[in-house]
């Protein structure tokens, strides 16, 4: 059975596409996509402060109860 052309095609460019970088071309790329994906973090709602702010509000919840 003869491997797929496709795949065969697609291993090849990829190879000339990773020859193509410089590798500290490609160690500030990877930098640069690291910080990226960091920045675009989603913003944390359980952060201490936040919790503590709830504890408060349901501690006088409560009181106001009691």
């Amino acid at each position: 059975m003869d491997p797929d052309p496709i795949h065969e095609l697609k291993a090849r460019e990829e190879k000339k596409r990773d020859a193509a970088w410089d590798p500290a071309q490609r160690w500030r790329a990877l930098q640069e996509m690291i910080a990226w994906a960091e920045s675009q973090t989603t913003v944390r709602r359980n952060t201490p402060a936040r919790c503590i702010e709830l504890e408060r509000a349901k501690l006088a919840r409560l009181e106001g109860r009691g």
